[in-house]
């Protein structure tokens, strides 16, 4: 609640990033608790008095809770460096949340504690119960740690060999840069758009470029339409034909008016001519209802309205199809009616063909309001040019590079879906790298400052670097790519999986040699309920339907996994290395 608060109060809103806050909160916030908790009862099974037992886990266990905490929250400030909105807010709100959380958890868990510990007593001393001790440590994890430390030359040997195949693995991951394989599963509109490219070989993810006056429109669109990468370019000039274009069409424009001005409207219709008037309908039927298909695909409503009403709704069962009708009467109709419709339409049409063979020619101010408003702003002062790809922006990375490289080439104020997607992977890319190496550096120094010593932080940051590799070689191994959503969790893990060797290192610290076994008992026990929790809230992210939260759950469901046994394995071969070389 607090956590989101503060958001509200630095940001003011969540966005599609943002929003997943709160799942990342409900599962590292608890790690805080479970430390505690963890090391509370712990002390108090072994008999301390309530103060002593709050004294004794502030000492040993809420150093390491306060560094895991402040480290976590950094990695997550590190991603306020992104040219990204989306990752700069991401970092801010769950940054600001953890802490919320870390201050939360000092300031109200200490008070439930005593509260809860001070009813058990009052209600022993009336029934004058005797009290049984009891042993909350995982004795089989430290028993597993204090065989790995007596073997660490074996535990080391097994680590790095594992750490050297998973490294192999994570080479070969590949970057998977189709965005629609981030959208929810099976949804009409992605469906929709691989039909489009498939059956008319572009693609409807296209580039836009504003030009000042149609004259530059239609420089623009003939250097495009002469790339190889353009299926097909859409501008204002289309319907302003150039001198040279007007040129070359005025003879057929003369020759189609002299033969519409010489032909004469007949009165009666010939009954020979049926069979072509019946082609010439069935042509203009499946015309309408290819138009009616691609207004469908476009999200044309009007037309494909107006199609509808032609030639039916084809989820009809028995659509009305009034074209068809027509065809179907044409062999009953009488020879007065079809003269009748010959001399009603043919005045008609003659006008309309010759008005459409005007040799005058045209300018700007003679385009229909539908036309301008399509390709011009309101005060017709700027021009689009729409470029539509002839290929797949999104299953293709080599194509989308190729396709904005040209684009680019003819202009510099390119816009659009392609040429943005583009620019947000390399900013992604980069800013992701820029906020790993600052991660460590941060991190790092703030482990330094705690430990105040070096080959202490050294030593707690081996797992975390471990764990990375393993987390990439794993989600290779699991069938996993990188994708737009699941690179953020590699900053991200540095701040998460740190937690494990701060926790362990710690401890170790404070307990002094010899005592690997309790170390791993009791902390290992807080640890691995942590590792289990934070999996259980990023795992839920799998079934989220948007498939981009999915993506980004799995690897770090991964990643915590890998950050804890990479911990045990690592941490315990290193004490038993230096423990042994201190005797």
């Amino acid at each position: 609640l607090w956590a989101i608060g503060v958001v509200a109060l630095t940001v003011g809103q969540l966005n599609i990033m943002t929003q997943m806050m709160a799942v990342i909160l409900l599962g590292l916030g608890i790690d805080f608790a479970i430390h505690i908790i963890s090391g509370f009862t712990e002390y108090r099974a072994g008999g301390l008095s309530i103060q002593n037992a709050l004294e004794e886990t502030f000492l040993k266990v809420g150093r390491g809770v306060l560094t895991g905490g402040f480290t976590t929250a950094c990695a997550f400030y590190a991603m306020i460096i992104s040219q990204s909105r989306g990752m700069r807010e991401m970092g801010l709100t769950t940054g600001s949340g953890l802490l919320a959380v870390l201050f939360a958890t000092f300031l109200i868990l200490p008070v439930f504690l005593v509260y809860r510990e001070r009813r058990r007593d009052k209600k022993q001393n009336k029934s004058d119960s005797v009290v049984v001790q009891k042993d909350l440590s995982f004795k089989s994890l430290g028993n597993s740690g204090t065989w790995l430390a007596k073997n660490y030359r074996t535990t080391l040997l097994i680590s790095l060999i594992l750490t050297g195949l998973l490294i192999w693995s994570a080479s070969t991951i590949t970057f998977d840069s189709n965005y629609m394989n981030i959208e929810p599963e099976g949804i009409t509109s992605v469906v929709l758009q691989d039909t489009i490219l498939d059956k008319f070989d572009l693609s409807t993810d296209y580039a836009m470029i504003l030009s000042d006056n149609p004259k530059e429109s239609r420089e623009l669109a003939k250097a495009y339409r002469d790339l190889g990468t353009v299926a097909m370019v859409e501008d204002i000039s289309t319907y302003l034909p150039s001198q040279e274009e007007r040129a070359e069409r005025l003879p057929y424009l003369m020759r189609i008016q002299k033969v519409m001005e010489s032909t004469s409207v007949r009165n009666r219709f010939n009954r020979s001519e049926l069979p072509g008037l019946k082609w010439e309908i069935d042509r203009l039927r499946m015309n309408i209802i290819e138009m009616q298909d691609m207004a469908f695909l476009g999200g044309q409503d009007k037309v494909d309205n107006k199609c509808r009403d032609l030639v039916g709704n084809p989820e009809d069962e028995n659509p009305r199809d009034k074209v068809q009708d027509l065809y179907e009467r044409l062999d009953q109709s009488r020879t007065a009616d079809l003269s009748h419709l010959q001399r009603t339409l043919a005045p008609y049409l003659k006008q309309t063909v010759l008005r459409m063979a005007n040799t005058d020619p045209i300018e700007l101010e003679d385009l229909p309001e539908t036309v301008l408003d399509r390709y011009a702003n309101t005060d017709r002062s700027q021009f689009l040019v729409t470029v539509y790809p002839a290929g797949s922006v999104w299953q293709d990375a080599d194509f989308l590079r190729q396709f904005v490289a040209d684009i680019e080439s003819v202009s510099e104020r390119a816009t659009g879906m392609p040429p943005v997607f583009l620019a947000l992977i390399e900013v992604i890319g980069k800013d992701g790298r820029l906020a790993m190496m600052l991660t460590l550096v941060v991190v790092f120094a703030l482990l330094w400052i705690d430990f105040r010593n070096p080959k202490h932080a050294l030593m707690a940051m081996v797992p975390l670097t471990m764990g990375l590799a393993w987390m990439i070689g794993l989600m290779k191994l699991t069938g996993q790519q990188f994708t737009a959503m699941n690179v953020m969790g590699l900053p991200m893990i540095l701040g998460i999986g740190i937690d494990d060797g701060v926790h362990i290192v710690h401890r170790w610290v404070a307990e002094g040699k010899g005592k690997i076994h309790l170390v791993f008992a009791s902390t290992g026990k807080a640890i691995l309920l942590t590792t289990l929790t934070t999996m259980l809230g990023f795992g839920s992210l799998i079934f989220s339907i948007w498939r981009g939260f999915g993506h980004l759950g799995a690897a770090l469901f991964v990643g915590v996994a890998a950050c804890f046994l990479t911990t045990i394995l690592f941490l315990s071969g290193i004490i038993g290395w230096i423990e042994h070389k201190q005797k």
